[in-house]
């Protein structure tokens, strides 16, 4: 599952056409959570001990359900993530 951070190069270096390196930056410009931020979250995670650190909260969500209900994962998510594709698509 990718989580895309504001300030972060993702969107530079991501592989496809043209459409998708837009989304990829409209996903990256509309991350309330800075790359910054999200090391400093790890790092913290790592000197807790903690097996598992996902951020942000809907990323954790999202790893939760699908860790819990693989099959309902399978079966739901895809159309919800074409929905939200094509929605990026207009931008």
């Amino acid at each position: 599952m990718t989580t895309f951070y504001s300030g972060a190069a993702i969107a530079t270096h991501t592989r496809g056409t043209d459409a998708v390196r837009r989304q990829a930056q409209a996903l990256v410009d509309r991350s309330p959570l800075s790359a910054d931020d999200a090391a400093g979250r790890l790092l913290t995670s790592f000197a807790k001990r903690r097996f598992y650190a996902v951020y942000p909260g809907q990323a954790h969500l999202l790893w939760a359900f699908k860790r819990h209900a693989p099959e309902l994962y399978r079966r739901l998510v895809p159309p919800v993530f074409d929905y939200l594709d094509r929605r990026l698509s207009k931008r």
